[in-house]
């Protein structure tokens, strides 16, 4: 499958890992509004990748660290607040992912065999609102139901809750005071409204009640934005306002 730099090999080094872990973030919804014939409007240049931390073992982490040996990751940062995240960055090899993030629920899940040049980071607000995100039982249920294809993608059923419940807290952190780029906030609401053209408008998707309960607050703030949908899937005479009727059908 051809795509951005890096998905090819990570998708045949991990081939046989599949129930391992799942791809999250901008290559997921890439591979989703490429499998549906839509421009994402964007370059996708990182894999963000959630472990299945029940179903991990040593092979899986062998590999993992060797992947990241033979990129010749540039940066390697780690981050630890009860939840483990890992960051590579600027490979010097070539054909390898620009930007690596891993998220895992637990501490030390791939402490086995894990390089000792790794700087130690703080989470920073977007890292910080997915970690919190896996936590909650139910939207790591959500997430492990994620996988398909070779390599273990969250496809759009997946994709718009984690997203819609992303930008209510980035949202909510920003009126709190805390500096968040406007640009990642708004991100989000532009991929959720992108992604619901990849999906049948007749289409009824189960989601867990305290999902709900999210996607129902994500529909009343996202009402008071204003949102430019011509790019982003959806045919001329759709409105935004018809979108979120869709999503409302969809999920609710």
């Amino acid at each position: 499958m051809a795509g951005p730099v890096g998905l090819e090999l990570f998708q045949n080094t991990f081939r046989g890992h599949e129930n391992q872990f799942v791809l999250i973030g901008g290559m997921a919804t890439y591979l989703a509004t490429e499998e549906a014939g839509l421009p994402l409007g964007r370059v996708t240049k990182d894999l963000d990748i959630v472990l299945i931390v029940e179903a991990l073992d040593v092979n899986f982490a062998k590999s993992f660290w060797s992947f990241i040996k033979a990129g010749i990751y540039e940066n390697k940062m780690k981050g630890d607040d009860g939840r483990q995240f890992y960051r590579f960055s600027q490979p010097q090899a070539s054909g390898y992912p620009k930007e690596i993030e891993l998220f895992s629920r637990k501490q030390d899940i791939l402490v086995d065999g894990e390089p000792g040049d790794i700087t130690p980071i703080t989470f920073d607000d977007e890292v910080s609102s997915l970690s919190a995100i896996l936590l909650d039982e139910d939207y790591y249920g959500l997430i492990r139901s994620g996988m398909r294809d070779g390599v273990c993608w969250a496809d759009a059923s997946i994709l718009i809750p984690l997203k819609a419940k992303a930008w209510l807290d980035l949202r909510q952190r920003g009126e709190s005071g805390v500096a968040i780029d406007s640009k990642k906030i708004r991100k989000h609401l532009r991929d959720v409204v992108l992604l619901l053209a990849t999906i049948p408008e007749n289409q009824k998707i189960a989601i867990p009640a305290s999902i709900q309960v999210d996607i129902k607050q994500f529909l009343a703030q996202a009402a008071k934005e204003a949102v430019d949908i011509k790019e982003l899937g959806h045919a001329k005479s759709v409105t935004y306002s018809q979108v979120l009727d869709q999503l409302r059908a969809t999920f609710l």
